[in-house]
């Protein structure tokens, strides 16, 4: 009986410091939330561009992982513990996004393949798109054609782009934007 008196008053203190330091973390998430989220999904935008994944769902998911962390009042630099944590979410999403599109390019190349031995039709159809596709491409202006093949072939972002061309985010947007047009362009053409 003595034993669980002590366990109750050792229990009920504890609970109370709990309460709080939950209302000095909730008070603080929410000031950091409210302080730096629409930074946060800028600076997630200019670096990484605008998803998969999207920079809402990941300043999302890293404020609900910044909130089960325990002693968030000991972080000496919240703001920049929240930014490390989006940029490290953002890159193994991006990682994910990479291996899951390797994954359909195999299914599907296998799948064109067996369908492809049974349609020699369909293999010169294809060859002949290819084709017209490559030398689309090799007609676009170098600087287009580096970016486009840097972006959507080899799969970088507009920040790794920007760092081994020396070339500004908007520049490779616009550049990016006018080589697509030309190859849609040059496709439709074909098509016809």
């Amino acid at each position: 009986m003595f034993s669980t008196s002590i366990d109750k008053l050792i229990f009920l203190k504890p609970q109370k410091k709990n309460k709080q330091k939950r209302t000095k973390s909730s008070e603080l998430i929410n000031e950091l939330y409210l302080s730096h989220a629409a930074n946060l999904m800028k600076y997630l935008q200019k670096n990484y561009g605008l998803g998969p994944p999207e920079p809402e769902d990941v300043v999302q998911n890293v404020f609900t992982k910044f909130s089960q962390l325990e002693n968030l009042t000991q972080i000496e630099n919240p703001k920049a513990y929240i930014y490390k944590m989006a940029v490290n979410y953002t890159l193994n999403e991006l990682e994910r996004v990479k291996r899951v599109q390797r994954f359909i390019c195999e299914k599907t190349s296998i799948e064109e393949r067996e369908f492809d031995l049974l349609s020699p039709e369909k293999i010169t159809e294809n060859r002949k798109e290819l084709m017209a596709l490559n030398n689309a491409v090799e007609r676009l202006p170098s600087k287009q054609r580096e970016i486009f093949i840097r972006s959507r072939i080899l799969g970088h972002t507009y920040k790794q782009i920007s760092n081994d061309l020396n070339y500004s985010l908007a520049d490779i947007s616009r550049q990016l934007c006018a080589a697509l047009f030309t190859l849609q362009q040059a496709q439709t053409e074909g098509e016809q």
